[in-house]
């Protein structure tokens, strides 16, 4: 038999040890707040804008999903050049990024994962500029904070002053709080 030296488990430094784990952790969380202390997320000009020659916000619009309680307020930022003969966004053709406020009433939940977007006020920038065309939107990616959030609006419209996005598209949140979410996640906003 061959012998096995056991060594002894020394309970005090442990727990001292556990503590220090949970005291850098919950230090660590509470530096992360929103306040954006140098964590820009990589995010440059504030808003997905940087990739615009002559960025300038021409409108906001307004979109919501009265089934999930959720409405977007965005201020639509394009190519000032590019719309000076337009006039209007749906004549529009070009970069556009937006940036505003989302605001979720109750409590948000995908039923195909643990994802979940818990009630309250977000900022809501988009990650890059996307291209419209007369009034169409190609796919926005917007990140909305606190949380991370990222929301995916896809085959969007702009008619007026209203963000539409209905099915099969919709409004997807793809990720809450570090969570991927399912692609069922999101709804119709009109």
């Amino acid at each position: 038999m061959k012998d096995y030296k056991y060594r002894k488990i020394d309970f005090p430094s442990l727990i001292l040890k556990l503590v220090a784990m949970l005291a850098v952790s919950a230090f660590m969380a509470a530096c992360s707040g929103n306040d954006d202390g140098g964590n820009n997320n990589g995010y440059i000009y504030g808003y997905g804008a940087n990739n615009i020659a002559n960025p300038a916000q021409v409108t906001t619009v307004y979109s919501q999903n009265p089934m999930n309680g959720v409405s977007l307020i965005l201020g639509t930022t394009v190519d000032n050049t590019m719309y000076y003969n337009s006039t209007s966004l749906n004549i529009y053709n070009g970069p556009v990024a937006f940036i505003g406020t989302m605001n979720v009433q109750a409590n948000w939940y995908d039923f195909y994962s643990s994802c979940q977007v818990p009630p309250g006020s977000y900022t809501v920038q988009s990650v890059n500029s996307s291209a419209m065309s007369a009034g169409m939107l190609a796919q926005a990616v917007l990140v909305a904070n606190p949380g991370n959030i990222i929301l995916e609006v896809n085959a969007g419209m702009i008619n007026g002053n209203r963000l539409v996005a209905l099915p099969p598209g919709g409004i997807r949140v793809a990720q809450s709080n570090g969570i991927n979410c399912s692609a069922y996640f999101g709804g119709s906003f009109n």
